[in-house]
């Protein structure tokens, strides 16, 4: 009997630590508003976004960038298929939705390096833009917004999903602008939903 118990307690103990393990790497930095917003530049914020199917207890989690600042102490639970929403000095970055996280401490306009650590110092995911960000727009105010393994940039999304960079357009409703488009595709596919030939 003895031994049954022990079996049992290893077996429970493995699916709980491996449960945890798996839930760590979903916590993901998923729409970066370093340009800030229309209403001010200092009005940056950053979302997490739990890309698993459980929920995660944040505390004693970090969220940092590599140059120093900002360095951003997490907590609270960040439920399942839930975000976050990390917000600069105050709660008015984005109007009408709760900050979870106030913090201080700019983003650089050239790009960050911005990391994830659990509460054992454990990297869980990583943003590498110290070279410069691969999207989002100082001018436009357009974020930076994680597609995949991608980036694009599109209108802010906060507390909401992504934009995505393979939306379909009818051709056939011209003209189609450039501010008609959310997102800044990489390639750009046309088909004839027809059977009529398509002259070149």
């Amino acid at each position: 009997m003895k031994i049954n118990k022990l079996i049992v307690f290893i077996f429970t103990m493995s699916i709980f630590f491996g449960v945890t393990h798996n839930a760590y790497a979903d916590v993901l930095i998923n729409e970066i508003a370093w340009m800030g917003t229309v209403t001010s530049v200092n009005d940056e914020w950053i979302e997490l976004f739990n890309n698993g199917t459980a929920p995660i207890i944040l505390d004693g989690w970090t969220l940092q960038a590599s140059d120093g600042s900002p360095v951003i102490s997490l907590k609270g639970t960040l439920s399942a298929g839930g975000y976050m929403l990390l917000e600069r000095t105050d709660d008015t970055s984005v109007p009408g939705i709760t900050a979870g996280i106030i913090y201080s401490g700019a983003l650089g306009n050239e790009g960050e390096t911005l990391v994830i650590k659990n509460n054992t110092e454990q990297v869980m995911d990583t943003v590498a833009m110290t070279g410069g960000w691969v999207a989002g727009n100082a001018s436009t105010k357009e974020t930076m917004q994680r597609n995949g393994s991608d980036w694009v940039t599109g209108t802010a999304t906060p507390a909401a999903q992504n934009i995505s960079n393979n939306t379909i357009y009818d051709l056939t409703s011209l003209p189609i602008t450039t501010s008609s488009i959310q997102a800044k595709p990489k390639y750009c596919f046309i088909f004839d939903t027809s059977n009529a030939s398509i002259e070149s």
